[in-house]
């Protein structure tokens, strides 16, 4: 069976991933176009991996087919998320689910994971990252219990 290749074209900018980087950034214009009012976009989020050349093909393709300046007023890259030291990725078969993370965690450990970590920096999903959003839970948790028996008491000194 031949291997299907990936078509590259050579620009100023580097190489852009041929149909692909086209097909977004039309896709990307007409849903923007058909939905918010002119189809420009306040921001605009994908992997650091995409800042360049994708993204930048992407605002230059919108420039041009709205005749605009700016198309997007920000850009936001995340950082990549690692699954036990790797980039999760299909192609390197490490890929996760939220559901088969929610086989072992709860969905606060996993928003406590994510709301622990810079939104730009590298995330790595393994049992250490899940133990210590385990622990903040239960500091959570813990502090949550003195409060509410704190104000419990108050509130009977206040009634007496």
């Amino acid at each position: 069976m031949e291997k299907k290749q990936k078509i590259k074209l050579q620009s100023l900018f580097g190489n852009l991933h041929g149909v692909r980087d086209v097909q977004i950034g039309i896709l990307n214009v007409m849903l923007c176009h058909n939905t918010l009012n002119g189809g420009y976009l306040d921001i605009h989020a994908g992997g650091v991996d995409l800042k360049f050349p994708h993204h930048e093909n992407e605002e230059a393709q919108s420039c041009a087919h709205l005749g605009c300046q700016k198309w997007s007023k920000f850009w936001i890259h995340t950082g990549h998320l690692n699954i036990n030291g790797l980039k999760m990725s299909k192609s390197l078969k490490n890929f996760i689910t939220i559901k088969e993370v929610l086989q072992n965690h709860t969905s606060r450990q996993i928003r406590l994971c994510f709301i622990l970590h810079k939104y730009n920096a590298t995330m790595d999903y393994d049992d250490a990252t899940m133990e210590h959003s385990i622990n903040i839970e239960k500091m959570l948790i813990m502090v949550r219990n003195v409060s509410v028996q704190t104000n419990h008491n108050y509130y009977v000194r206040l009634k007496k």
